[in-house]
């Protein structure tokens, strides 16, 4: 029952996501969240925006961290970070959802996206650490960038085709998750991924992860000192 608790989290965050690569790509932008206020009382994309798709991840996501942290099912370590994380990005995403629909101020969204990100990068060589396979890492870390680039374009220091790019790798990983992470597709029967995974030790992938992550926090923090103009960030 435990990893069906996947799918139904990733599930409810390809609506989240869907929604914000339409919004984010100018085809459902008029006007732009990050850049002007409208007028009292018109109705703007956000409404719709997070009332079905921050909402839909905010709760999907939000009952999958519960539903790990209540059951276990990946014994121990490797439970407790799967509770982490959705729970991270459904408070994310719950924030966002209030933040649309009443009209309130972004800001603090950005923030908490920035350190989301920065939570994630320290998490994910832990995970490596606690035998979690390099594909489902590489999705920690693309979530991670997502949040960076969230925070970033909140806060006008990064282009919004640059997290436009992000959100569409993200819903990649989404898919993934939800067929490998809920059961659809046994892992182990893809002899590719165990062979990349074999391919270096624990130790190794723990120290490659911590690298990334150092890399990954100096462009964040180097676009949000000097972007958009110099920004360095993908």
């Amino acid at each position: 029952m435990g990893l069906n608790a996947v799918g139904f989290g990733m599930m409810g965050l390809v609506y989240g996501l869907c929604h914000w690569i339409f919004y984010t790509s100018g085809v459902r932008a008029n006007p732009a969240w990050w850049e002007k206020k409208t007028k009292p009382g018109e109705l703007v994309p956000e409404q719709g925006i997070g009332a079905m798709g921050s909402l839909a991840a905010a709760i999907s996501l939000l009952v999958m961290a519960m539903w790990h942290f209540a059951t276990d099912p990946f014994n121990g370590p490797v439970s407790t970070m799967f509770s982490i994380v959705p729970a991270l990005y459904g408070f994310l995403f719950l924030g966002t959802f209030f933040c649309a629909t009443q009209g309130w101020d972004w800001r603090p969204i950005g923030d908490a996206a920035l350190w989301g990100a920065t939570t994630q990068f320290i998490l994910i060589p832990i995970a490596a650490w606690n035998g979690v396979s390099w594909d489902f890492n590489v999705g920690l870390w693309v979530y991670g960038f997502t949040a960076s680039t969230w925070g970033l374009v909140i806060h006008g220091k990064c282009s919004a085709k640059i997290h436009q790019f992000n959100l569409c790798c993200s819903m990649f990983i989404t898919w993934w998750y939800m067929i490998f992470g809920g059961g659809i597709l046994n892992w182990n029967d893809v002899k590719i991924l165990g062979d990349i995974q074999n391919a270096l030790s624990t130790e190794s992938w723990t120290v490659l992860w911590i690298v990334i992550g150092i890399i990954n926090m100096i462009m964040v923090v180097w676009t949000y000192k000097k972007g958009p103009a110099k920004q360095f960030i993908w």
